[in-house]
């Protein structure tokens, strides 16, 4: 009787936990993608470049669904002509008002829906600007009926009420608009955008709920530009126009005399201002992301793939390149070409990365370590500046004695080739000192030195 009594006693300790535990090790977190929104026709080169930088899904705006009357009402866009392998999905826009939507009218709708988006889509995501009665239910029985994923567009105001995280749980994975230029590409971009990016997907926390992090590319301007903006180098070029950080966006420009850019004829004084992601701000972005642990990031959407050529803000060569693992930084080749008492230097940048649009933050001097220089031609740069340079200090100005020359540059494009003018020395073998300081849109810095 003893030793059954001691049987049960064994068999209750290790039952209950009495003898230790191996640990267990935590579920590994899931592979984050990148899904990136076209707007145009993919090639065959395109899709594959894609796929090589690490593209994991395409997706591609397909219309609207109007649900308001109870019936649904299916308005369909163009679909460009995607080639390659890499899946596809279809987002459409969701009107449903105040109606309160019945899990039964999935049916109905997928009848109608299925021959538009096709038997190959990936998955289906959504845009819910109003959160009807009913959705969770609705998103869930869409999912079941087309036996496709279904993913809502959620902001974070949303995520904060009790019905968009009842949508979220159901739908298993959401978008969250998070970076970039507001009112462009995805609705909610900048909501609680002050707020750490733990703070504000801190209701997704022990949801289960995987998030894909929104981050807009699309350039907002005012006034709206009919295609996306022309890079902005021919813009800063040359005086056409003045530049002032006072602008509802990032910038404003103000035309000083008339010319052609992005498909549109400007006078003197228009006033064009812009807003617009960069390699940098992108990095910055994608950084933040990764430093998030909870809730689970899924990945992040690109909205939209940039056009082909240079463009307003991030372009096509930069963000493919970007995804190679290059930059976001310029990288700058300096070279100094001398004759006898006379100099002059190149600049190239040898990336398809940008510099901030600063009036004074990107430069290029030359200063003597004895005598005095002349300089009055600023070559290819926008503007040229005498002054004094004393150990870590530049002085501009024509006071006691001019030894530096200072070259800026309001915009360094994408593969720019900049050449300074003529600067005239004391003699052949005067030693100078160069220097350059190019900034990003982050205020990080390139800079540089070289002694002769």
């Amino acid at each position: 009787m003893k030793s059954c009594l001691f049987g049960w006693i064994l068999v209750l300790a290790i039952g209950c936990g009495g003898a230790p535990r191996a640990p267990v090790d935590p579920p590994p977190p899931l592979l984050r993608k990148t899904v990136v929104w076209v707007g145009e026709a993919i090639d065959e080169d395109v899709a594959a470049r894609l796929k090589r930088v690490g593209v994991a899904r395409l997706v591609v705006r397909r219309g609207s669904i109007d649900l308001t009357t109870g019936t649904p009402v299916i308005k369909v866009d163009p679909v460009p002509e995607i080639a390659g392998d890499i899946p596809v999905s279809a987002a459409l826009r969701i009107e449903s008002g105040p109606v309160e939507l019945q899990p039964d009218s999935a049916s109905l709708l997928w009848r109608g829906l299925a021959p538009v988006v096709g038997p190959t889509t990936a998955e289906i995501v959504v845009d819910v600007p109003t959160l009807s009665p009913g959705i969770p239910d609705f998103v869930r029985a869409l999912d079941q009926v087309s036996g496709l994923p279904v993913v809502p567009i959620l902001t974070v105001s949303q995520i904060r009420t009790d019905l968009g995280l009842e949508l979220a749980k159901a739908a298993g994975t959401v978008i969250v608009p998070l970076f970039g230029p507001g009112a462009v590409g995805l609705r909610g971009v900048g909501d609680a955008g002050t707020e750490p990016l733990v703070d504000r997907l801190a209701t997704l926390v022990g949801t289960g709920v995987g998030v894909r992090a929104g981050i807009v590319l699309t350039p907002r301007t005012d006034p709206k530009l009919v295609h996306w903006g022309e890079d902005l180098n021919r813009l800063c070029d040359g005086g056409r126009v003045e530049i002032s950080t006072v602008s509802k966006l990032d910038r404003a420009f103000v035309f000083r005399k008339p010319m052609v850019w992005s498909g549109r004829e400007w006078a003197a004084e228009d006033r064009f201002e812009a807003q617009w992601m960069d390699t940098v701000r992108l990095d910055s972005a994608l950084r933040e992301i990764d430093s998030v642990f909870v809730p689970e990031i899924a990945g992040w959407d690109l909205v939209t793939l940039p056009p082909s050529g240079g463009s307003l803000g991030i372009d096509r060569r930069a963000l493919m390149a970007y995804l190679e693992g290059q930059g976001p930084a310029l990288n700058l080749d300096v070279r100094l070409r001398r004759q006898g008492r006379s100099l002059r230097l190149s600049v190239v940048n040898l990336s398809p990365f940008t510099s901030v649009v600063s009036g004074h933050a990107n430069w290029l001097e030359v200063s003597l370590e004895s005598g005095y220089l002349m300089a009055n031609d600023a070559g290819t740069f926008d503007r040229v500046e005498l002054g004094k340079r004393a150990g870590d200090q530049w002085k501009p100005g024509l006071g006691s004695g001019v030894n530096a020359v200072r070259f800026t540059e309001t915009f360094v494009g994408a593969e720019e080739s900049l050449t300074t003018g003529l600067i005239r020395l004391p003699s052949s073998r005067s030693k100078v000192v160069v220097r350059w300081s190019v900034t990003l849109s982050d205020g990080s810095v390139v800079s540089g030195e070289l002694r002769e």
